[in-house]
């Protein structure tokens, strides 16, 4: 990779995440009792380890993520951002 006509090396332990809704109950309708939960988790490469570590996440994350009514919203309203995004 080259900045402003200098070298820079790759980063040798980088760091990725993975993030992701997941419905929990699907009982939509009259009872609107549908729940998802948030699920995400970091990476960090490290060449001696197969496969690479996960990351314990930070004490600012929430511990106390709950399946809710208002995550599945959420969800439902990503996926149709997702699908507009890719396929507008």
């Amino acid at each position: 990779m080259h900045i402003a006509g200098s070298r820079v090396a790759p980063d040798p332990k980088p760091v990725t995440n993975s993030a992701c809704f997941t419905p929990i109950t699907t009982r939509a309708g009259s009872t609107g009792t549908a729940t998802a939960f948030w699920l995400t988790a970091l990476y960090r490469y490290d060449p001696a380890a197969a496969p690479p570590l996960t990351v314990a996440a930070p004490p600012s994350w929430p511990s106390t993520n709950r399946p809710s009514k208002t995550l599945y919203s959420d969800m439902q309203k990503w996926f149709a951002t997702a699908m507009q995004d890719t396929f507008a």
